[in-house]
């Protein structure tokens, strides 16, 4: 499962923060005997978020990523990511990524599900010195939002949203929004399948992939938490 949160920031300097969990679900079937089975599942550490070559785009993703077809495809729009760039710069009405819509047909085809959790992406551009945001549907259209909520935790995002913050890019910085970011997460780790912790911020000059360090802080301070604690009873 996935929680995906986009936020364009226009106070100060201008830019794009994406934050996101850094976990995967794997689901087996499990036989218990000659008449008896259950499903298992279990959750993996999984990256969401990808920064293409060129360091001009980073895609977020939710929705059926285990299929050999969503690899192909997110390998070669990151590969090629003259295909994003071409699909944006056609007139607003007609923001269109074919590629996306040809995978969702193929795993709507091929699933039995009569609702297929079909790929919805996000996308942060900074072609041409310009921090963009953009959100897909299952059919490859792209619209260009102010914030962009994906994935299973996207209801507990947005209800965190809705009490607390609006988001208005003009009165939003890159601080305000990572802050906002990181806290809208935490609401959505209600979701028994959100975990872990991934960031990347764009600006017009560059791409930030922040969420190892993170990580890494966070896991230091949970191991010095863990020894003080036994410390304490030595």
């Amino acid at each position: 499962m996935t929680s995906i949160i986009g936020i364009k920031c226009e106070k100060g300097l201008e830019g794009v923060v994406v934050v996101s969990d850094f976990s995967g679900t794997q689901t087996r079937l499990i036989n218990d005997g000659i008449d008896t089975a259950h499903y298992e599942r279990r959750r993996t550490a999984s990256k969401k978020l990808y920064v293409d070559p060129k360091r001009e785009v980073v895609i977020g993703t939710s929705g059926q990523t285990n299929l050999h077809g969503y690899s192909n495809f997110l390998s070669k729009i990151l590969k090629d990511s003259s295909l994003i760039r071409k699909a944006i710069r056609r007139t607003v009405k007609t923001h269109h990524l074919k590629e996306l819509k040809k995978l969702n047909m193929q795993i709507a085809r091929s699933n039995q599900d009569s609702n297929p959790p079909l790929i919805r992406i996000l996308i942060a551009t900074r072609y041409n010195n310009d921090s963009r945001l953009f959100q897909s549907d299952e059919n490859g259209y792209l619209l260009e939002v102010p914030y962009v909520l994906l994935g299973s935790g996207a209801g507990l995002m947005y209800e965190y949203m809705s009490r607390n913050h609006k988001v208005i890019p003009s009165e939003t910085s890159i601080t305000e929004g990572i802050d906002l970011g990181f806290r809208c997460l935490h609401e959505a780790f209600r979701d028994p399948f959100t975990g872990g912790r991934d960031l990347v911020v764009v600006t017009k000059t560059r791409i930030d992939e922040l969420g190892k360090e993170i990580r890494g802080a966070i896991n230091y301070a949970r191991r010095i938490a863990i020894q003080e604690a036994i410390n304490r009873y030595k």
